[in-house]
């Protein structure tokens, strides 16, 4: 029998990453129709065809399966900063990439419906804000304050706390579109839209913080 090669997943593996992911997918649809409070460990176990304890091997309660589906539904979107805020290039062109595709994000279909949902369930349910917190938000911010703690270091920023100017550049976005995201519409949020607010907050944002 040959050897499992290092590194490389064996059938099992793969099957079972397959099988979570349809999990994770299967969740995300119940908790965007039905709502958190709707979504049932037993109702997505019944819709996969299998045993709760099956479901339960992965996801040990709806908190975790919860967790998941907001880690896929954002992964890619904080590889994708990671990439953006580039350290060899100049502050002001990090930050406008920065809101642009942040604003993009929180307003497309998908990022609106989990934000309502954890707007209007986090009241009766306050680990749904718990989690949003730390898997989008905090992420979000730690990745922006390592960033600014670079831009620090080489004098493009002025010195202080790196997680505060995170936050702030941050909530400087979300201010932009706040009514939107809170108002239940479901037009789209345009690019010439994005560009003014991009505009306005780099703007903002540079004077308070760059150094001159």
């Amino acid at each position: 029998m040959p050897s499992k090669i290092k590194g490389v997943p064996s059938r099992r593996e793969e099957r079972q990453s397959d099988r979570r992911q349809f999990i994770i997918a299967v969740a995300r649809r119940s908790f965007l129709q039905d709502g958190y409070a709707q979504t049932t460990m037993s109702g997505i176990a019944a819709t996969l065809g299998g045993s709760k304890s099956t479901l339960w091997r992965y996801f040990p309660s709806k908190e975790e399966l919860f967790t998941a589906v907001l880690d896929q539904a954002t992964s890619e979107y904080h590889k994708r900063l990671c990439l953006i805020l580039d350290p060899s290039e100049d502050v002001a062109t990090a930050v406008e990439r920065f809101c642009f595709n942040f604003l993009k994000t929180v307003t497309s279909a998908d990022a609106l419906s989990l934000y309502r949902l954890v707007v209007g369930e986090g009241a009766r349910f306050p680990e749904i804000g718990q989690i949003y917190h730390a898997r989008v938000q905090s992420v979000t911010n730690k990745i922006l304050a390592n960033y600014f703690a670079k831009a620090m270091s080489c004098g493009s920023l002025r010195e202080g706390n790196p997680l505060r100017l995170a936050q702030a550049l941050r909530g400087l976005c979300i201010s932009k579109v706040e009514d939107f995201l809170l108002s239940g519409s479901t037009e789209i949020y345009r690019d010439e839209v994005i560009d003014s607010d991009v505009n306005e907050v780099r703007d903002i944002f540079l004077r308070a913080f760059a150094r001159n």
